[in-house]
């Protein structure tokens, strides 16, 4: 679970200072992360989802989301319907 995913989670909901623990590892916002979200192309303009797909990408891993747009950038990307 990227931390991406908590920081955006408090700033749209507004949330309180504790998220419950869910059991998944936390993925940290790395430096190359952020070298790989300026490398991506315009096809989403959510920073977050943006960022979330560069950390799938730099980590070999696969996201999960309910944004098809996404699936754009990258087969590590896999829209499942919400």
């Amino acid at each position: 679970m990227s931390a991406a995913s908590i920081w955006e989670a408090c700033i749209i909901a507004e949330l309180a200072r504790s998220i419950p623990a869910s059991g998944f590892a936390e993925l940290p916002v790395l430096a190359l992360h952020a070298l790989k979200v300026a490398a991506l192309p315009p096809i989403h303009r959510d920073p977050f989802d943006r960022l979330l797909v560069a950390q799938a990408e730099s980590a070999g891993l696969h996201l999960l989301t309910a944004d098809a747009i996404l699936g754009g950038y990258s087969p590590r990307v896999i829209a499942v319907p919400s």
